[in-house]
C-alpha cells in the first residue's frame, strides 16, 4: 500500500511541475512532518477487554503542495500521506495484559484560500 501511495505521489508531482513551467502563477514543494501521541479505544464490548490504550504513538506525513498565485489571493493545496504506529495494550478476560502493533494510514487533501 505504501508503494501504491509513493507512486501516485510520485504522479502527482510530475503533473504539477509540467504545470508549473506554462503558467507562472504556480509555486509547487515538498512538506514533510513528524508527531507523537497517544490513543485509547474504549467501550468495544467483553470479547477481549472493555478498552485499549497506547502511548508513545509516532508517525510522520509527507506530501507536496501546490500554490496558485492570482495577484493578491492565492490558494494552496496539499496532498499528504500520513502513517502512524506504535504499541497498544489491552488486558484479557482473565486479567492478563498483552500489547499489540498498532498502525493507520490516511491520505489528506487540505485546501487554504488566502486573501
Amino acid at each position: 500500500m505504501k508503494t501504491k501511495n509513493l507512486s501516485i505521489l510520485l504522479a502527482i508531482g510530475f503533473l504539477l511541475y509540467s504545470m508549473e513551467q506554462k503558467a507562472q502563477g504556480i509555486d509547487i514543494g515538498l512538506t514533510a512532518g513528524v508527531s507523537t501521541g497517544s490513543v485509547s479505544v474504549s467501550q468495544i464490548g467483553s470479547a477481549v477487554t472493555n478498552t485499549i490504550n497506547g502511548d508513545n504513538i509516532f508517525g510522520f506525513e509527507g506530501g507536496i503542495f501546490t500554490r496558485l498565485n492570482f495577484g493578491p489571493l492565492y490558494v494552496k493545496g496539499m496532498l499528504l500521506i500520513a502513517s502512524r504506529s506504535g504499541k497498544s495494550e489491552y488486558s484479557n478476560t482473565d486479567g492478563t495484559f498483552k500489547s499489540s502493533d498498532f498502525s493507520i494510514s490516511r491520505i489528506k487533501l487540505p485546501v487554504l484560500l488566502v486573501s
